[in-house]
C-alpha cells in the first residue's frame, strides 16, 4: 500500500513533468523530477516513482541507456547518512533499487560497465549532457 507521503511526491511530480520545470529528461522518456529544495526522484515514462524520493539530493551518471545514482550522498563527514544506489536500464525498464555500492557494481558489470562511473551532485540546472559518463563522450 502507497503511503499519503508517496501519493503526494508523485502528484507532484506529475505537475512539475507537465509544466516542463524543474525536470531533467533521462534516456527512453524517463525523468528526474525535483520534488523540492534537494529533493529528487526517477520517474518512468508512466509517470510512476522508480526510485525513493532523497531527503539530502541524489548524485547519478548515465552510460548510454543506464542510470546508476545514489539517493542522500554524504555531503558532510560529520553527518552520516544511510545512503542506497539504483541501476535503472531505460531500454528494458529494469530497476534495481536498495543496492550498496558493491551490488551496484556488480549490476553494472552485467551491462559491460566494470566500474562505478563518477556521479554528479544532480541541481536544478543538472542536463542529461552534464550527467553522461565522461567516457562517453
Amino acid at each position: 500500500m502507497m503511503s499519503l507521503r508517496t501519493i503526494a511526491a508523485a502528484m507532484c511530480l506529475a505537475l512539475l513533468h507537465c509544466s516542463g520545470d524543474s525536470t531533467i529528461d533521462l534516456p527512453h522518456g524517463y525523468f528526474l523530477a525535483r520534488v523540492h529544495s534537494g529533493a529528487f526522484a526517477v520517474v518512468n515514462p508512466h509517470r510512476r516513482l522508480v526510485t525513493r524520493t532523497s531527503r539530502q539530493g541524489l548524485a547519478l551518471s548515465v552510460i548510454g541507456d543506464v542510470v546508476v545514482g545514489q539517493i542522500d550522498p554524504a555531503g558532510d563527514a560529520s553527518r552520516p547518512q544511510a545512503t542506497t544506489f539504483f541501476v535503472v536500464n531505460t531500454a528494458t525498464s529494469n530497476v534495481t533499487t536498495d543496492l550498496s555500492q558493491r551490488e551496484a557494481v556488480a549490476m553494472l558489470r552485467t551491462f559491460g560497465i566494470q566500474e562505478m562511473p563518477r556521479l554528479r551532485r544532480a541541481t536544478r540546472f543538472t542536463t542529461l549532457a552534464s550527467l553522461r559518463a565522461a567516457d562517453e563522450r
